[in-house]
């Protein structure tokens, strides 16, 4: 549907993986915001917090393991998904496993698929050290 208005290249991908982002990261957001006990809320406002403290003090940590999940979740999907672009002459890891497929070199798609999922096992290591961290 974008291809008459921005053509087939990078920007239509990049459009693409960043509505798809943002799909996973709002319901993650809102479902982890949800998950928070309403009388927690409520007893938080009794005390005589304002709505941007509770929202910065109790519910922002209270839903950020859902976040990080929606995160890790975003940034693995769309590593893997961001090799489909290839296939348009875009660029990224997908060059290489789809250039091993056009030319039936299994080598060539073995280090494609190795490089894209050794990519996302350090991202999600690292984000799950970032969220321990925390």
């Amino acid at each position: 549907m974008l291809i008459p208005i921005s053509g087939l290249g990078k920007v239509t991908a990049i459009i693409v993986l960043t509505l798809y982002s943002e799909s996973i990261l709002s319901r993650t957001f809102t479902t982890g915001l949800k998950e928070i006990d309403p009388l927690m809320i409520e007893a938080t406002f009794a005390m005589g917090m304002t709505s941007r403290q509770v929202f910065l003090k109790i519910q922002l940590p209270l839903a950020a393991h859902s976040i990080f999940s929606g995160i890790r979740l975003v940034l693995t999907s769309m590593i893997v998904i961001a090799t489909i672009p290839a296939t348009i002459n875009v660029g990224g890891l997908g060059t290489i496993l789809f250039e091993g497929l056009r030319i039936q070199s299994i080598v060539k798609m073995i280090w494609g698929t190795l490089a894209t999922v050794v990519l996302c096992v350090f991202v999600a290591i690292l984000l799950n050290s970032l969220e321990e961290f925390r």
